[in-house]
């Protein structure tokens, strides 16, 4: 059997996707293979495939099934004369998790026309549509390429949005025998492409030896749309448990994507109890960088780090010699089972300048460092201050045995790079969640250029808020790219937000995916409790108040109806916000010319105004 395969790509950028030399490779054993993409590929991408034998070829932009139409009018037919089969793939097919020659043998019984590895499948008004064969594998054989009816659709191929999903079904609709590698009775009664919805299923239970990236890369809008997002970590966790070696999908993932997206999308999330449940492993090299700074937190910050294991390193850092010698006095009262440093810094940076400058020597000799400070939050209520720090104590270091669990889940997980608290939704910090870069993006863009950061920008940061988190050491080294010194923090008081240290709050977590690693939400089991009822009961408050407004309706359609009412008032763009401004203005000068109660009233209007300023440009950045 004498096969080709025309694998499209669908990247601009000139490199193959990490994991596609491998796909390459195992087609390469049963078929000869030619690309086709738009893109002029880099010299090491053009390298890769000499190397391999894979033949390249330019085709116009397009779908990926654009692509491949377009690569089959400039192939010869005097070539395709020459071929038993041509396969239509492309490089969104990861794979293969089992021999691709276990399906070539299997349907060499089938004698019809062709036949893909899945189906895709959609709903009209009251009945299923037919099932049309997917063109992420689809096996056309000599008896359909060489009829003229398979020229004429072709000659009538048109690149619309639906065009993939066309295509299957025309080869159908003009009398072709076809079917699919999975039992299409199977999977009868599930919407959409069976590869996407159904991955976890045709991987388990078919043998399917291919995996769509859009299992990944989907918006969680889409998953919630008909399902409660389970299938991406599924399908994660079977080819990590397979003979497949996910590095490379790692790789293209981290360099490509999202964080926010995918630790979405991935639920990369670990809520770790508090009782010992591992033994730590004894080669593992673990340090606490804590920076001090209010005397009268001495006993708590004490109780939170003598919960790191025994041998650990301890790094008690401050500007406040005084509050050192406090220190000292405390874990000279201790049974001594941690090695302790002071270190004296300058008034400048805070928790920050601790992390980047006097503890910068710090991460490339441990395995796992845990950055933690003593917090205040002077500036609010005092329950909603200590809740704050609770939330960052608690998550991060709730007791010895919960740190032994934390460590574990390095050593389990090796792309695991950097766990930080779930985002704050409480108090007045309930914003956080929806409005996560805040007024920091201006920040956030020059340290992302200062550290020659390359993954894609993040207006979503998965974010220490409060600045505590656990990372594990090597895949910290991007953030020290630049040599960070005391000069380069802003001399204190320091605003309440947008200054660099809270830019570089929400840049950690970009250094840490340039270095090939995620970030995860952590929680200890106590915390996400309380997490898991005040969500449910904030959600529940919304639904409730949204129904009543938008009619009873699943999220997605709640979402798209409510921002359809706020779409006519923002049309206006810029009269809207300039009329923010003017009004914020106006009432910061009355403030200003009153006093008593009157100036309390126009301070809270003017704070009103710049809210809605906030609001404003958010909901232009989520619905452009």
């Amino acid at each position: 059997m004498k096969r080709l395969v025309i694998c499209t790509l669908s990247g601009g950028s000139g490199e193959l996707r990490s994991y596609l030399p491998g796909y390459l490779q195992a087609l390469k054993e049963t078929a000869d293979v030619v690309c086709a993409g738009s893109a002029t590929l880099s010299s090491h991408a053009q390298a890769e495939l000499t190397r391999m034998g894979v033949e390249m070829m330019y085709v116009p932009a397009g779908s990926g099934i654009g692509m491949w139409v377009e690569a089959w009018k400039q192939l010869s037919q005097s070539r395709m004369e020459g071929y038993d089969e041509v396969v239509m793939s492309n490089d969104g097919c990861i794979g293969p998790v089992y021999p691709l020659q276990e399906m070539y043998e299997r349907m060499s019984t089938f004698s019809g026309d062709a036949w893909s590895v899945s189906m895709t499948q959609g709903y009209d008004t009251a009945q299923w549509d037919a099932p049309g064969l997917s063109p992420d594998f689809l096996v056309l054989r000599k008896s359909l390429f060489q009829d003229n009816r398979f020229t004429g659709i072709i000659r009538s191929f048109r690149d619309t949005p639906d065009a993939a999903s066309q295509f299957g079904r025309a080869i159908s609709a003009n009398g072709f025998s076809t079917t699919s590698y999975v039992n299409p009775e199977a999977y009868a009664e599930y919407e959409g492409d069976w590869l996407v919805w159904c991955a976890d299923r045709l991987l388990q239970e078919s043998r399917c030896p291919l995996v769509k990236r859009a299992v990944f890369t989907q918006t969680a809008m889409e998953w919630l749309r008909i399902s409660n997002g389970q299938v991406p970590p599924r399908v994660l966790r079977l080819l990590e448990s397979s003979p497949y070696d996910t590095d490379k999908l790692w790789n293209d993932l981290l360099e490509n994507e999202r964080m926010s997206q995918l630790r979405t999308n991935l639920h990369l999330n670990y809520v770790v109890p508090e009782e010992k449940m591992s033994v730590t492993p004894q080669h593992s090299r673990t340090a606490l960088i804590l920076f001090v700074y209010y005397e009268e937190l001495v006993d708590y910050c004490m109780h939170y780090a003598q919960n790191m294991p025994e041998g650990s390193r301890i790094f008690i850092i401050s500007a406040k010699e005084s509050l050192l010698e406090a220190y000292r006095e405390a874990w000279s009262k201790t049974v001594g089972k941690h090695q302790v440093e002071f270190r004296r810094m300058e008034n400048r940076g805070r928790d920050v300048s601790a992390y980047l400058v006097a503890a910068a020597d710090v991460y490339s000799s441990y395995d796992y460092v845990c950055c933690m400070h003593d917090k205040k939050s002077r500036h609010i209520d005092a329950l909603l201050g200590s809740c704050f720090s609770d939330h960052c104590f608690e998550n991060n270091l709730a007791s010895a045995g919960f740190v032994c669990n934390v460590i574990d889940l390095f050593e389990r997980h090796p792309r695991l790079g950097m766990l930080v608290p779930p985002t704050l939704a409480f108090g007045r910090y309930y914003m956080t969640l929806g409005d996560e870069m805040g007024d920091n993006a201006q920040e956030v863009q020059k340290a992302y250029r200062l550290l020659n950061l390359s993954v894609p920008f993040d207006d979503e940061p998965v974010a220490a808020f409060g600045t505590m988190f656990w990372v594990r050491g090597k895949a910290f080294e991007r953030m020290f790219s630049h040599q960070w010194e005391y000069g380069d923090f802003p001399a204190e008081p320091l605003p309440l937000d947008g200054s660099l240290l809270h830019g570089l709050e929400r840049t950690y977590q970009l250094a840490v995916q340039e270095a090939g690693y995620y970030t995860a939400w952590l929680s200890s089991d106590t915390q996400a409790a309380l997490t898991m009822d005040n969500h449910a009961y904030m959600l529940r408050n919304y639904n409730a108040d949204f129904f009543l407004k938008l009619g009873l309706c699943d999220f997605p359609t709640c979402s798209r109806r409510l921002r359809r009412m706020y779409e006519p008032s923002l049309a206006g763009g810029l009269y809207v916000r300039l009329l923010y401004l003017f009004k914020q203005l106006r009432y910061r000068l009355l403030s200003c010319a009153s006093k008593g109660k009157r100036k309390a009233k126009y301070q809270k209007k003017a704070e009103k105004y710049q809210i809605l300023q906030s609001a404003y440009r958010l909901f232009r950045r989520k619905t452009s």
